[in-house]
């Protein structure tokens, strides 16, 4: 089994213990619109996601804050701000805190995503971006989610498409060390053919979870290489999305309620509906409701990212 080969081998990797938040001055954030908070929407055509009615701030594919957000509050750490500051144009700003661009893949060069009017950077050039502008140091904490989109947007499924998401992501690592980044908060993929889209087709479903897999057995292997490793230097935190999630949507399906153990603090968390979307129901009724996992038909809601924060507190 597959999937439970997955789950108990990423128990060898931890989650950030909650003392160790005091020593980190920042979170530098890369990947795609599982983190963007404002890079994207400003070359996004209107009637595009995030550019829609609904959709928090129209920056965020989220019907609220991301985790890192919230995350960074939990710490008192800076406001999240855009790598290119809010402006309209690519150029990136040596202050912005938060690299991710909805659409971007764990690859190199540049994408056009629908409905964004200019191409957008790629994993390894967001990395290069901020390393043209910023020098790491060991008290920041350098989170890396991305390659969703290799399958979603650029189509690319099997083993092969899964390792060249997964060695965009570890070349990344490599880059931040070697300007001297030393903590990496890691997310592996989670179930893909879970989202409302992946549970659409059958076809598209089998793709998804296939590709979630392959990933997440090729991203483990890359880890305990860079653990065996005396000369990396980084210390890796892995944030395993794959299980925490799946285990949401297989309480939910047998007729239960989600409840979280641990959660970032907030308002009480619980999910009942994990094939729906939170979007349908805010074009409904205008108001957004608290007990979906997803948002739209890709992107989790809120309290899911909450529920991820508590996650990557967890001892």
């Amino acid at each position: 089994n597959i999937g439970l080969i997955i789950m108990m081998s990423l128990l060898f990797f931890g989650v950030i213990p909650r003392g160790q938040a005091h020593s980190f001055n920042e979170i530098i954030s890369f990947g795609d619109s599982l983190t963007d908070i404002g890079n994207v929407s400003g070359l996004t055509q209107e009637g595009s996601s995030p550019v829609i009615d609904g959709y928090y701030k129209e920056t965020h594919f989220c019907d609220n804050v991301l985790w890192v957000e919230q995350l960074a509050e939990y710490w008192e750490l800076p406001t999240r701000t855009p790598g290119r500051g809010g402006t309209t144009s690519l150029s990136p700003q040596p202050l912005g805190n938060t690299w991710a661009w909805g659409g971007s893949e764990a690859s190199d060069s540049a994408i056009q995503p629908p409905g964004v009017t200019e191409l957008i950077p790629n994993l390894l050039t967001e990395v290069s971006e901020y390393l043209n502008h910023n020098e790491p140091n060991n008290s920041t904490l350098f989170a890396i989610w991305s390659g969703a989109n290799n399958l979603l947007e650029g189509r690319k499924f099997g083993p092969l498409a899964a390792i060249d998401a997964v060695n965009a992501v570890t070349q990344s690592m490599i880059d931040l060390e070697q300007r001297g980044a030393r903590h990496f908060l890691i997310f592996n993929m989670p179930k893909l053919g879970d989202t409302p889209k992946g549970q659409s087709d059958i076809w598209v479903r089998d793709a998804a979870d296939i590709y979630s897999l392959l990933y997440n057995i090729e991203l483990k292997e890359q880890l305990r290489k860079f653990r065996r490793d005396r000369n990396f230097k980084g210390r890796i935190y892995l944030v395993d999305t794959y299980t925490k999630l799946k285990l949401i949507v297989d309480t939910v399906n047998s007729g239960e309620t989600y409840t979280p153990t641990f959660f970032v603090p907030g308002p009480p968390v619980s999910i009942t509906n994990v094939r729906g979307m939170a979007l349908d129901v805010f074009n409904e009724t205008g108001t957004y409701p608290n007990n979906y996992l997803f948002w739209d038909d890709l992107h989790p809601t809120t309290v899911t990212h909450q529920i991820i924060v508590g996650l990557i507190l967890q001892a």
